[in-house]
């Protein structure tokens, strides 16, 4: 699996967290609000930084099939993504690779639905497989 870093799209900071790694290395770390009949529930919610695993890290409690909204932490702007996910039609959610480009995953819990998007793909392409290749093999 490849190891991504990611940044918040809005005020470009890091949304690693070194302090909380999740299978040795930085999770992802996000603040969630979750709407519930009682109001919303708020807290972190931390994501495996492996693509495509799907470990999640969080004392808040996620039903399957609810839609949670994501934040930066650093700028508390909302993380949405540009379109809805094509599988369960809830927002996606966009975080920026510091290099260029981006990753979106679904916004709805259990589903798996997420993808990889490149401004310029034949540069950043190029740029991501120099930053990650070395994971790969």
């Amino acid at each position: 699996m490849v190891h991504i870093q990611v940044n918040c799209p809005y005020c470009q900071k890091s949304l690693m967290d070194e302090n909380h790694p999740i299978k040795d290395v930085p999770s992802i770390a996000l603040n969630a609000k979750i709407p519930t009949e009682k109001g919303d529930v708020e807290g972190t919610i931390r994501l495996s930084s492996y693509y495509g695993d799907y470990q999640v890290e969080t004392s808040l409690v996620v039903l399957d099939g609810a839609t949670v909204q994501f934040f930066c932490p650093s700028c508390k702007h909302e993380l949405d993504g540009s379109r809805l996910c094509n599988a369960c039609k809830a927002p996606m959610v966009a975080l920026e690779f510091p290099r260029g480009g981006r990753v979106q995953f679904c916004s709805r819990r259990g589903c798996k639905k997420h993808l990889i998007e490149f401004e310029d793909p034949e540069a950043e392409l190029e740029a991501f497989y120099r930053e990650h290749l070395p994971y790969m093999e």
